[in-house]
């Protein structure tokens, strides 16, 4: 049975249970039964940190609504895994995941050598903006340079490159050989655990080697699938299926991505009666705006609640995929201040240090020994 999780309770000497009724009933019921077993057996072994969990709220109503602790100067909630982070919006709490890429800093640190080398000895933050904004900002450059393609997706120099460090990832890469920034998002997308156990991976490859045999059953299925050879790859793909194939307002269909994607366990039988409403919504509106046949439909809705498994949204694939152009970019044009800057990334993790240095050596370089003339120049 899952060990009851404690939370401890600020201004207070003392460590109190706090039971989640709906999540963790099994363990209420045992624990009322047996409440010696509380003072006696239950520890508490660490107090961890989600990697980027922030809650936007008030500091006196989050005193007066949930465990509060201090760690290492902030304020953290020991907010349990047992316990779905969406209660958080029903106690009236906004939650954001933030996060941080070592690549960022890679990218700006990789900035900074290439002006140095150019004949700038302190370059500034401005300076290494102004390089980026000139040759990399996707706000004002597409990500369309061939030989980056090439050079890293294609042909496999892939040190340091953002989302493709794991060997399985980088197979994947070269065997479906992306051209553009929405290939790349769709691999970064299927690329997870949900996608590789049902051999999303495979398929897509196989589909993509093969485009021009792909049958679709609608012209608008065409338009939207037809950029992920048939697969739905991404949320706002199957929203935008409710939308034009079905005659879902964007309301409506941002609803059905949240009945379909967002997991609840104290709303399940509900989510059960929404998804079956959706699905006749989807059917009918099908037939009844571009007159596709039920079981074209049908199959389609199928098709969309498999996805919903493992459902990911362009927005995030897309920034990340841009992301990892940069560092191949990078890699590609200055691919000596690249390699440099990755090793110069490590420092501090032999692990990762000596995975470095060996494709480092892979790509024909040599690692010169340590020289306290030279080093870190």
């Amino acid at each position: 049975m899952e060990l009851l999780k404690i939370k401890s309770i600020k201004n207070t000497n003392t460590i109190q249970p706090v039971y989640d009724i709906h999540h963790n009933i099994d363990n209420k019921s045992f624990y009322d039964e047996h409440p010696n077993l509380i003072a006696n057996n239950i520890t508490i072994s660490n107090c961890g940190r989600h990697a980027g969990g922030v809650i936007i709220a008030d500091a006196e109503d989050l005193e007066q609504s949930m465990p509060i602790v201090g760690v290492r100067g902030d304020l953290q909630t020991p907010w349990t895994e047992g316990m779905n982070f969406r209660n958080l919006e029903d106690n009236g709490f906004l939650k954001f995941d933030f996060l941080g890429l070592t690549l960022l800093k890679d990218v700006e640190n990789c900035i900074y050598r290439i002006l140095k080398k150019q004949g700038n000895p302190n370059p500034t933050f401005l300076e290494a903006k102004a390089f980026f904004d000139k040759h990399l900002n996707c706000r004002f450059h597409e990500q369309d340079d061939p030989t980056v393609w090439k050079h890293v997706y294609h042909d496999g120099h892939f040190a340091g490159v953002f989302q493709f460090t794991n060997q399985g990832a980088r197979q994947f890469s070269l065997e479906a050989q992306p051209e553009n920034i929405e290939e790349l998002a769709a691999l970064t997308a299927i690329y997870r655990p949900g996608p590789l156990k049902a051999n999303v991976h495979k398929k897509y490859v196989k589909a993509k080697q093969n485009a021009d045999q792909i049958k679709y059953d609608h012209p608008i299925i065409k338009e939207i699938l037809g950029p992920t050879f048939g697969f739905v790859t991404f949320q706002e793909q199957f929203m935008l299926l409710a939308q034009k194939l079905a005659g879902f307002d964007p309301g409506e269909s941002d609803k059905l991505r949240k009945t379909l994607v967002k997991k609840s366990l104290d709303t399940l039988h509900s989510k059960g009666s929404e998804k079956a409403i959706a699905r006749e919504k989807f059917i009918k509106g099908a037939k009844e705006l571009n007159d596709v046949p039920e079981s074209v439909s049908s199959k389609l809705w199928a098709e969309i609640e498999f996805f919903s498994v493992y459902g990911f949204n362009k927005s995030h694939a897309v920034a990340y995929a841009i992301d990892s152009y940069y560092a191949a970019w990078l890699h590609t044009h200055y691919e000596t201040e690249w390699l440099a800057t990755i090793l110069q990334s490590e420092n501090g993790n032999p692990k990762g240090m000596s995975k470095a240095i060996s494709e480092i050596k892979s790509f024909g370089y040599e690692i010169a020994a340590i020289d306290i003339n030279h080093s870190g120049t």
